[in-house]
C-alpha cells in the first residue's frame, strides 16, 4: 500500500512539475533570464475609437459595431502575480503593445453596455531606442515585432457609464499567439489572455493621451483629435497572460487529477 502510494506521489509530483514548467516562460533581459507567465502593461495605457460615438457625441446602441485600438507599454514581468522584473530607464529595451478589436454592442440598459468581440489582433514590439510615449502616441509600433496574434470572437466585456463623460468597465480577450515571429520568449507560447480595465472621467488614474498611434507609422501621424467629441478615449490598465499549448493544458489536468486521486487514497 505504501509503495503504491509512494509511486502515485512521485508520478503526481512529476506531472505537476512538468505542467507547472509548461506554464512558465523565459525572457532574457540584459543577459539575465527572467521566468514569467504574464506581462503587466502600464496603467497609463489607452483605448481609442472614432466610430463608437456619432458626430453629436452619442454612444451607439444595441447592434452598433465599432472599432477600438489599444496602446500600452510594459511595466513589469510577473510570475504567479509576483513581479520578477520591472521595466525602467535602465532596461536595455522597451516592450510596447498595439491591439485592435472590432466589437458589437449586445446590451444597452441604464448606462450599462455589454459587448461581443467579432475579431481582433495584437502585436508586441521590442525597441532598444526606448522612445515610446503613451501621452503623444509616438514610438508605440516602431520597434521590432516579437510577438503577435489574434483574439477569439465571443463575449468580451462591459462598460457602465455613470454620466456622459465618466464610466468604468473591463474586458477579457482570449486568443492565439502566432507561430512567428519567434525568439523573445522561450518556449514560444500558443495562447494568450488579455484582461483590461476601461476608465473614463472621474474613474481616471492616469492622464489620457493627446495623440494615438495608428499602428502603422509608430504614431508620428496619429489619427487622433482630442477635441472631436465623436472620438472615444479611455484609460486602459491591462495584464496579458501567456498560456501553454493545449497538450500542456491537458497535462495540467492530469496532474490535478493525480493529486485528487491521492487525496481519495488517503
Amino acid at each position: 500500500m505504501r509503495k503504491n502510494l509512494l509511486k502515485s506521489l512521485v508520478a503526481g509530483a512529476a506531472i505537476l512539475a512538468a505542467s507547472a514548467s509548461a506554464n512558465a516562460y523565459v525572457m532574457n533581459i540584459g543577459g539575465t533570464d527572467y521566468t514569467f507567465d504574464s506581462i503587466d502593461w502600464s496603467s497609463g495605457g489607452s483605448a481609442w475609437s472614432t466610430d463608437y460615438r456619432d458626430a453629436a457625441g452619442n454612444a451607439g446602441g444595441v447592434g452598433h459595431t465599432f472599432n477600438l485600438s489599444i496602446q500600452s507599454a510594459a511595466a513589469a514581468l510577473l510570475l504567479g502575480n509576483q513581479t520578477v522584473y520591472t521595466f525602467d530607464a535602465s532596461s536595455p529595451f522597451e516592450l510596447t503593445l498595439f491591439a485592435t478589436v472590432n466589437e458589437t454592442v449586445t446590451l444597452d440598459f441604464g448606462g450599462l453596455q455589454t459587448f461581443n468581440l467579432n475579431y481582433g489582433s495584437w502585436s508586441v514590439y521590442q525597441d532598444a531606442s526606448k522612445n515610446a510615449n503613451l501621452l503623444t502616441g509616438v514610438g508605440i509600433a516602431d520597434g521590432t515585432k516579437v510577438l503577435g496574434g489574434s483574439f477569439d470572437s465571443g463575449f468580451s466585456g462591459s462598460f457602465t457609464a455613470s454620466n456622459a463623460t465618466s464610466g468604468f468597465g473591463s474586458q477579457g480577450l482570449p486568443g492565439a499567439v502566432d507561430a512567428a515571429p519567434n525568439g523573445l520568449i522561450d518556449p514560444h507560447p500558443a495562447q494568450t489572455l488579455a484582461v483590461t480595465t476601461l476608465q473614463m472621467g472621474s474613474f481616471l488614474t492616469a492622464a489620457l493621451p493627446t495623440g494615438f498611434s495608428n499602428g502603422v507609422d509608430g504614431g508620428t501621424n496619429a489619427a487622433f483629435n482630442s477635441s472631436d467629441i465623436s472620438q472615444l478615449v479611455m484609460q486602459v490598465d491591462a495584464n496579458q497572460r501567456f498560456v501553454p499549448e493545449p497538450a500542456s493544458m491537458a497535462l495540467l489536468g492530469l496532474g490535478m487529477a493525480g493529486m485528487a486521486a491521492l487525496r481519495r487514497r488517503k
